[in-house]
C-alpha cells in the first residue's frame, strides 16, 4: 500500500472518532436535558439544575466580567498587594498564558494557607493580615468571601471554603484526568442529595378495538426515584514552608495536578465498579440494579481467559433495546485490551484494525470505542484466580452530581520537624447509575 493511501486510512479513521465523539456529546447533552425537565418537576428546582461545565464557563466569564470592571485595566492586579506583584513577572517568564490569573490563584493560595499556619507560627504577619490578601483577591474575581464563607459544612464538608475560581480549576483539572467523567452527564448539586426520577415501568401501546376500554399500562407512579447522594472525597498534599513563602508560582499547579489525577481515578471506579469499593459505596454499573451480566468461557481456567469476538458482540446485544447501543462504548484496564487486539486468527493475521491500516492499533470493537481505564479492578474472584471485568454500555446514562463549595483543611504539626506542611482539599460528588439494564459486563477476563 502507498504511504498516501496509508495516510488517508489513518486520517479517516480518527476523522471516525471524532465523529463518535461529536455524537457522544449531543446525546449527553441530550440526555441533560431530559435529566432536567424531569429533576425540575420532581424536586421544584425550577430551572436551577445545569451541568457542571456550564457553571465552570458561568465562574469564568464572571471573573473576565470582574477584571475589566476595575479601577484599572485589570481589576485583578489592583487586588494583589504591591509586594506580591513580582510573581506576575515570575508566571510571564514561565510562560503563563494569562499570568495575571496563574499569579492570583498561587497567592490566593499561599495567602489563605499563611492565614492559618500564623495562628500556631506567628511570624511577620497576623493571620487577618494574610486573609486579607486572598479575600481581596477573592474580590477581585468578583466573588463575595463572606458569602462563600455562608457554605459552611453543609456542602464544603471542611474548614475554609475555596475560592470559587480556584474551585472551578480543579473541577476543569479532574475532567481532565479521568475517562468516565467527561462522557457522563454531570449536574451541579444544590444540597448533598437528589432523587433522580426513573421509568417505573414502560409505556405499553394495544390495538383496541371499537368502543373498547383503553388499558393505562402506566402504574400509578409512573416514576420511581433513585437517590443520587454526594460523597466525601479527598486528596492531600505535602508542601514545604519555603514554597508558601518564596515560591509561589507553581503551588497551585502542584496541590492540583496530583489531586485531581487521583480523585479522577476514584471516580471512574465509582462510575463503573460502585458499590464493589466499599469506602465509596456508588450505585455504579457493576452493581446497579438490573444490571446485565454474564461469565465468559473456559471459566475453569486459572485467572480467567481472554474473550473472543463472539463474546465481546454479546456485550453489546445482551440488552436488546437500541437505547442501550446510541453513544456506547466498552469499559477495561490497558491489559485486558492488549489481549483482546493481541488475538489472531488461523492464519496468524490480527483480528482487529484499524481502518484496514496494516499494524494499527485498533480503538473500535464492532464499531464501538473502548474506554481504557486503569483502575478498574482485577481482583475479581469470578473464577479459580483473580480476574478483570469489560463493561458495555452508553456512558451519558451515568450520573455524576457535583455539590459546589470545596473545602481544605491544613496540618502544620506532621511534619513540623521538617518544616513542611499538609493540606487536604475535600469536595463532595454523587454518581448513580439509576438504570442498570442499559449496561452489560462480561466476568472472568483475563487481566494480566
Amino acid at each position: 500500500m502507498a504511504v498516501d493511501d496509508v495516510r488517508d486510512q489513518i486520517d479517516k479513521g480518527f476523522k471516525g472518532l471524532k465523529d463518535q465523539q461529536d455524537e457522544q456529546k449531543k446525546l449527553v447533552e441530550s440526555e441533560f436535558e431530559v435529566l432536567k425537565r424531569r429533576m425540575s418537576a420532581a424536586e421544584g428546582l425550577s430551572g436551577e439544575l445545569k451541568q457542571t461545565k456550564e457553571w465552570i464557563t458561568e465562574v469564568e466569564a464572571k471573573v473576565n466580567t470582574a477584571r475589566t470592571h476595575g479601577p484599572g485595566n485589570d481589576n485583578l492586579v489592583a487586588a494583589i498587594p504591591a509586594a506580591y506583584r513580582k510573581h506576575i513577572d515570575i508566571a510571564e517568564r514561565h510562560g503563563y498564558k494569562d499570568p495575571v490569573q496563574t499569579a492570583a490563584k498561587n497567592i490566593w493560595w499561599a495567602a489563605s494557607v499563611n492565614a492559618k499556619l500564623a495562628v500556631v507560627r506567628p511570624g511577620n504577619m497576623a493571620p487577618l493580615d494574610y486573609q486579607k490578601i486572598a479575600d481581596d483577591i477573592e474580590r477581585g474575581w468578583g466573588y463575595d468571601p463572606a458569602q462563600k464563607a455562608l457554605l459552611g459544612d453543609a456542602l464544603a464538608g471542611g474548614g475554609s471554603v475555596i475560592a470559587t475560581p480556584v474551585e472551578a480549576e480543579l473541577m476543569r483539572l479532574i475532567l481532565d484526568n479521568t475517562i468516565v467523567r467527561p462522557l457522563a452527564t454531570k449536574i451541579v448539586m444544590t444540597s448533598l442529595t437528589h432523587q433522580v426520577p426513573v421509568e417505573n415501568a414502560n409505556v405499553t401501546a394495544f390495538i383496541v378495538a371499537e368502543n373498547a376500554t383503553i388499558t393505562d399500562s402506566m402504574p400509578a407512579t409512573a416514576f420511581a426515584a433513585r437517590a443520587l447522594t454526594a460523597k466525601k472525597f479527598a486528596g492531600m498534599a505535602t508542601v514545604t514552608n519555603e514554597l508558601l513563602q518564596d515560591n509561589i508560582i507553581g503551588l497551585n499547579e502542584y496541590l492540583f495536578a496530583s489531586i485531581a489525577e487521583q480523585i479522577g481515578r476514584l471516580e471512574d471506579i465509582g462510575a463503573i465498579e460502585g458499590g464493589t469499593v466499599a469506602v465509596q459505596n456508588f450505585s455504579g454499573i457493576a452493581v446497579a440494579s438490573g444490571v446485565n451480566a454474564f461469565t465468559i468461557a473456559a471459566t475453569s481456567v486459572t485467572g480467567g481467559n481472554i474473550p473472543t469476538y463472539g463474546e465481546l458482540i454479546q456485550l453489546v446485544y445482551t440488552a436488546q433495546q437500541s437505547a442501550t447501543r446510541r453513544g456506547a462504548g466498552f469499559f477495561m484496564t490497558p491489559a485486558v485490551f492488549k489481549n483482546i487486539v493481541s488475538l489472531v486468527d488461523n492464519n496468524g493475521q490480527p483480528i482487529f484494525s484499524l481502518a484496514n491500516v496494516p499494524n494499527a492499533i485498533p480503538q473500535f470493537v464492532g464499531g464501538y470505542p473502548v474506554y481504557l481505564v486503569s483502575s478498574l479492578s482485577t481482583q475479581w474472584a469470578t473464577v479459580s484466580g483473580s480476574t478483570s471485568q469489560i463493561y458495555y454500555g452508553p456512558p451519558s446514562k451515568i450520573i455524576f452530581g457535583d455539590a459546589t463549595g470545596m473545602s481544605f483543611d491544613i496540618d502544620p504539626y506532621f511534619f513540623f520537624d521538617t518544616v513542611k506542611t499538609r493540606i487536604r482539599v475535600l469536595k463532595r460528588t454523587g454518581i448513580l447509575v439509576p438504570v442498570g439494564n442499559y449496561f452489560t459486563f462480561a466476568r472472568g477476563v483475563k487481566p494480566v
